[in-house]
């Protein structure tokens, strides 16, 4: 073999090696990178998990004191069976901190195609920051309502029967009728977003079954009923 045709085949022996060393250098950058995007994907589905177990728990807090309430026995009195005499309301609710998802978590749930999950999410946590601000206004107009009337009188012990005479009757009504109607609501709309919210673990449990198979992750049970 000539010195030319030693010189050939040494460059092209060289560039292929060249060409191998960058498909190969590609091949790892490429591993590494879909590697790192894996290990984002799955902390952003951890605390995605978390936040769902979260919107369960606290949906559950604000439903279960209601309708503990409205077992209790009727009240006597001029309101009769009223639902906002038995019911206080909850204080220190919980708001929705921490719950909204963040750009990391949307971006997971768009990239791998679950724009239902993604929409039902929002949407329930939208629906959790209403409830809760209808709550927290539940609370301030009962107190309200409360102070227009005299102070109680214990009858047996047991209940409380307010003595309000026809023109206080007629100045406080209005305000009983609008807060027995957002009671209403309130106990309508806990009981839906209890609902719902509770759907969401099993769809959360079959996202990350699906995209996660080989990663634990804790499982989305719904709470007792």
């Amino acid at each position: 073999m000539g010195l030319g045709s030693w010189a050939d085949w040494f460059s092209g022996t060289m560039s292929f090696i060249a060409v191998a060393v960058a498909l190969l250098g590609y091949s790892i950058a490429s591993f590494q990178r879909k590697a790192d995007q894996r290990e984002r994907d799955e902390t952003a589905a951890r605390l995605l998990v978390m936040k769902v177990f979260q919107l369960v728990n606290r949906t559950d807090d604000i439903y279960r004191p209601l309708v503990e309430a409205l077992a209790r026995p009727p009240m006597d009195g001029l309101w009769g069976d009223q639902k906002w005499r038995r019911v206080r309301g909850v204080t220190g609710v919980r708001d929705d901190t921490g719950l909204a998802l963040d750009g990391s978590q949307e971006d997971m749930l768009i990239r791998l195609g679950e724009y239902s999950l993604l929409m039902s999410l929002m949407l329930e946590i939208s629906r959790y920051r209403t409830l809760t601000q209808h709550m927290r206004d539940y609370v301030v107009r009962r107190d309200a309502l409360l102070e227009l009337h005299p102070a109680p009188v214990e009858v047996d012990g047991v209940h409380a029967v307010l003595h309000l005479d026809r023109a206080e009757v007629m100045r406080v009504l209005p305000y009983a009728n609008a807060l027995e109607a957002l009671i209403k609501e309130i106990l309508e709309q806990a009981e839906d977003n209890r609902t719902n919210t509770r759907a969401l673990g099993p769809a959360c449990n079959d996202f990350v079954k699906k995209h996660f198979p080989r990663t634990k992750f804790p499982k989305l049970l719904a709470p007792n009923p």
